[in-house]
């Protein structure tokens, strides 16, 4: 970063393991509650099927993963060769590196490239900038 001049910024992505979808079936008791949301139900007996992960599941920081990745790959994002979670891209903004650790996104680069890059995060993703 310092060889090239480049910038940073660090990115949190909010709730992020609520963005997963399941690709087993996962099913849980009802919360309390949920039976004054739809009548009928019995929180004793009734249980709902998972179509997306959630906090306490062993599927979340996956899925969470593979959703992220594939939604950077169709963003003109590589992974490398040498670490899965390292996202590179250049175009005619310049380079930018991510580098992906579980719900942060350290974001170095030409500035113009980090924008765009925050841009295309943003247009997917709820995030929270936490600076450079």
């Amino acid at each position: 970063m310092i060889v090239n001049n480049w910038e940073n910024e660090i990115l949190d992505i909010t709730t992020a393991f609520l963005h997963g979808d399941m690709e087993e079936e996962v099913y849980m008791k009802c919360p309390e509650g949920f039976d004054l949301i739809e009548e009928g139900w019995n929180l004793d007996d009734d249980c709902v099927e998972l179509l997306q992960t959630i906090y306490g599941t062993k599927q979340a920081a996956r899925q969470y993963w593979k959703k992220f990745m594939r939604f950077m790959e169709k963003r003109g994002f590589e992974m490398t060769h040498s670490e899965p979670c390292l996202l590179k891209r250049i175009d005619h903004n310049g380079t930018v590196v991510i580098c992906v650790y579980v719900d942060d996104c350290l974001v170095t680069g030409d500035r113009k490239a980090i924008d765009s890059a925050i841009r295309d995060i943003e247009s997917g993703f709820e995030t929270r900038k936490l600076g450079p």
